[in-house]
Protein backbone atom coordinates (compact mmCIF):
# COMPACT_ATOMS: atom_id res chain seq x y z
CA UNK A 1 0.00 0.00 0.00
CA UNK A 2 2.64 2.03 0.76
CA UNK A 3 2.84 5.60 2.03
CA UNK A 4 -0.77 6.12 0.70
CA UNK A 5 -2.17 3.52 2.83
CA UNK A 6 -0.96 5.25 6.00
CA UNK A 7 -3.59 7.87 5.74
CA UNK A 8 -6.58 5.37 4.91
CA UNK A 9 -8.35 4.95 8.36
CA UNK A 10 -8.34 6.37 12.10
CA UNK A 11 -8.63 4.84 15.16
CA UNK A 12 -7.48 6.28 18.38
CA UNK A 13 -7.47 5.02 21.58
CA UNK A 14 -7.09 6.69 24.73
CA UNK A 15 -6.27 4.64 27.78
CA UNK A 16 -6.78 6.89 31.48
CA UNK A 17 -7.80 6.46 35.06
CA UNK A 18 -9.17 2.41 34.01
CA UNK A 19 -11.45 3.67 31.48
CA UNK A 20 -10.27 3.14 27.70
CA UNK A 21 -12.16 4.85 24.81
CA UNK A 22 -11.34 3.73 21.36
CA UNK A 23 -13.08 5.65 18.17
CA UNK A 24 -12.96 5.45 14.79
CA UNK A 25 -14.14 6.78 11.19
CA UNK A 26 -16.12 4.94 8.58
CA UNK A 27 -14.07 5.07 5.41
CA UNK A 28 -13.25 2.55 3.24
CA UNK A 29 -11.30 2.44 -0.05
CA UNK A 30 -10.94 0.24 -2.80
CA UNK A 31 -8.15 2.17 -5.00
CA UNK A 32 -8.32 5.90 -4.55
CA UNK A 33 -12.09 5.90 -4.64
CA UNK A 34 -13.41 6.49 -1.22
CA UNK A 35 -16.58 5.38 0.26
CA UNK A 36 -18.75 5.20 3.71
CA UNK A 37 -18.89 2.08 5.26
CA UNK A 38 -21.61 0.72 7.65
CA UNK A 39 -20.08 -1.85 9.66
CA UNK A 40 -17.58 0.29 12.51
CA UNK A 41 -14.14 -0.39 12.96
CA UNK A 42 -13.81 -0.76 16.83
CA UNK A 43 -16.44 -3.70 18.44
CA UNK A 44 -17.45 -4.89 22.12
CA UNK A 45 -15.79 -7.97 22.64
CA UNK A 46 -16.03 -9.61 26.57
CA UNK A 47 -14.03 -7.29 28.26
CA UNK A 48 -12.24 -5.61 25.56
CA UNK A 49 -12.63 -3.19 22.65
CA UNK A 50 -11.21 -4.16 19.05
CA UNK A 51 -10.03 -1.54 16.40
CA UNK A 52 -8.85 -2.04 13.23
CA UNK A 53 -7.14 -0.69 10.36
CA UNK A 54 -6.25 -1.96 6.85
CA UNK A 55 -8.16 -5.26 5.24
CA UNK A 56 -11.75 -5.47 6.89
CA UNK A 57 -11.37 -9.57 7.01
CA UNK A 58 -8.73 -9.01 9.84
CA UNK A 59 -11.84 -7.70 12.20
CA UNK A 60 -13.64 -9.90 10.96
CA UNK A 61 -11.38 -12.96 11.93
CA UNK A 62 -10.82 -11.35 15.12
CA UNK A 63 -14.31 -10.29 16.71
CA UNK A 64 -14.75 -13.88 16.22
CA UNK A 65 -12.61 -15.06 18.38
CA UNK A 66 -13.61 -17.53 21.43
CA UNK A 67 -11.40 -15.82 24.07
CA UNK A 68 -13.03 -13.00 26.44
CA UNK A 69 -10.71 -11.23 28.96
CA UNK A 70 -12.16 -11.85 32.73
CA UNK A 71 -8.68 -10.44 34.07
CA UNK A 72 -5.52 -10.70 35.36
CA UNK A 73 -2.36 -9.28 33.52
CA UNK A 74 -3.63 -7.72 30.57
CA UNK A 75 -0.85 -7.75 28.23
CA UNK A 76 -0.15 -11.19 29.00
CA UNK A 77 -3.67 -12.02 28.28
CA UNK A 78 -2.82 -10.34 24.84
CA UNK A 79 0.17 -11.98 24.39
CA UNK A 80 -0.86 -15.48 25.64
CA UNK A 81 -4.17 -15.96 24.69
CA UNK A 82 -5.60 -13.40 22.51
CA UNK A 83 -2.69 -13.65 20.07
CA UNK A 84 -2.28 -17.51 19.45
CA UNK A 85 -6.12 -17.92 19.16
CA UNK A 86 -5.88 -14.99 16.51
CA UNK A 87 -2.68 -17.20 14.72
CA UNK A 88 -5.11 -20.15 15.00
CA UNK A 89 -8.37 -18.22 13.40
CA UNK A 90 -6.52 -16.51 10.42
CA UNK A 91 -4.92 -20.18 9.52
CA UNK A 92 -8.20 -21.81 9.57
CA UNK A 93 -9.50 -18.50 7.11
CA UNK A 94 -6.30 -19.14 5.06
CA UNK A 95 -5.95 -15.56 5.55
CA UNK A 96 -2.74 -13.90 4.58
CA UNK A 97 -1.57 -11.58 6.87
CA UNK A 98 2.08 -11.82 6.29
CA UNK A 99 1.86 -10.70 2.77
CA UNK A 100 1.26 -7.53 3.54
CA UNK A 101 4.57 -5.25 3.14
CA UNK A 102 4.27 -2.95 6.32
CA UNK A 103 2.00 -2.36 9.39
CA UNK A 104 -1.11 -0.19 7.94
CA UNK A 105 -3.20 -3.19 8.98
CA UNK A 106 -3.45 -3.93 12.41
CA UNK A 107 -5.28 -4.62 15.38
CA UNK A 108 -6.07 -1.66 18.58
CA UNK A 109 -6.68 -3.83 21.47
CA UNK A 110 -8.41 -2.10 24.83
CA UNK A 111 -9.29 -3.21 28.10
CA UNK A 112 -8.05 -3.20 31.48
CA UNK A 113 -7.40 0.77 31.39
CA UNK A 114 -4.43 -0.07 28.85
CA UNK A 115 -4.27 -0.10 25.11
CA UNK A 116 -2.49 -2.63 23.01
CA UNK A 117 -1.31 -3.10 19.18
CA UNK A 118 -1.35 -6.49 16.97
CA UNK A 119 0.46 -5.78 13.52
CA UNK A 120 1.41 -8.39 11.09
CA UNK A 121 4.43 -10.25 12.56
CA UNK A 122 2.14 -10.79 15.81
CA UNK A 123 4.27 -8.22 17.91
CA UNK A 124 2.57 -6.91 21.33
CA UNK A 125 2.86 -3.05 22.10
CA UNK A 126 1.69 -1.32 24.51
CA UNK A 127 1.61 2.61 25.30
CA UNK A 128 2.84 4.28 28.75
CA UNK A 129 1.17 7.24 27.71
CA UNK A 130 -1.88 5.84 26.97
CA UNK A 131 -1.98 7.48 23.89
CA UNK A 132 -2.72 4.91 20.64
CA UNK A 133 -3.46 5.77 16.50
CA UNK A 134 -3.94 3.50 13.75
CA UNK A 135 -4.19 4.29 10.06
CA UNK A 136 -3.77 8.63 10.27
CA UNK A 137 -0.92 8.13 13.35
CA UNK A 138 1.50 11.19 12.63
CA UNK A 139 -1.85 13.52 12.12
CA UNK A 140 -3.52 11.55 14.63
CA UNK A 141 -0.88 11.82 17.28
CA UNK A 142 -0.19 15.73 16.99
CA UNK A 143 -3.91 16.47 17.10
CA UNK A 144 -4.15 14.63 20.48
CA UNK A 145 -1.08 15.93 21.69
CA UNK A 146 -2.88 19.84 20.65
CA UNK A 147 -5.74 18.58 22.32
CA UNK A 148 -4.84 17.29 25.61
CA UNK A 149 -7.37 19.60 27.67
CA UNK A 150 -9.79 18.15 26.15
CA UNK A 151 -12.01 15.11 27.69
CA UNK A 152 -11.11 11.68 25.93
CA UNK A 153 -14.27 11.48 23.97
CA UNK A 154 -14.73 14.80 22.64
CA UNK A 155 -10.68 14.89 22.26
CA UNK A 156 -10.96 11.74 19.82
CA UNK A 157 -13.79 12.96 18.31
CA UNK A 158 -12.21 15.78 17.34
CA UNK A 159 -8.97 14.49 16.45
CA UNK A 160 -11.05 12.31 14.07
CA UNK A 161 -12.83 15.48 12.42
CA UNK A 162 -9.11 17.25 12.03
CA UNK A 163 -8.19 13.81 10.49
CA UNK A 164 -11.24 13.59 8.15
CA UNK A 165 -10.49 17.45 6.78
CA UNK A 166 -6.70 16.79 6.01
CA UNK A 167 -6.20 12.94 5.24
CA UNK A 168 -7.90 11.44 1.70
CA UNK A 169 -8.91 8.34 3.80
CA UNK A 170 -10.86 9.45 6.75
CA UNK A 171 -14.58 9.83 6.40
CA UNK A 172 -17.82 10.65 8.31
CA UNK A 173 -19.64 9.91 10.47
CA UNK A 174 -17.04 8.93 13.52
CA UNK A 175 -17.62 7.34 16.62
CA UNK A 176 -15.91 6.49 20.01
CA UNK A 177 -16.65 3.93 22.09
CA UNK A 178 -15.97 3.15 25.81
CA UNK A 179 -14.99 0.38 28.05
CA UNK A 180 -14.76 0.82 31.63
CA UNK A 181 -13.34 -1.41 34.80
CA UNK A 182 -16.54 -2.30 36.02
CA UNK A 183 -18.07 -3.06 32.35
CA UNK A 184 -14.90 -5.35 31.71
CA UNK A 185 -16.20 -8.51 34.23
CA UNK A 186 -19.61 -8.28 33.34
Amino acid sequence: MGQAGQLVTCIVGIAEGGRVWMGGDSAGMIGWTRYVITRPKVVHRTGMLIGHCGTPRLLQIAETLPVAYLGGDPFRFVVDVFVPALQTAIKAADFNWLIEENDSSCLMIGLSGALFTVCNQYSVDTYADGLCTLGARDMALGALAALEDMEPEARIRQVLIICGQRGGGVAPPYYVETLTTESENG
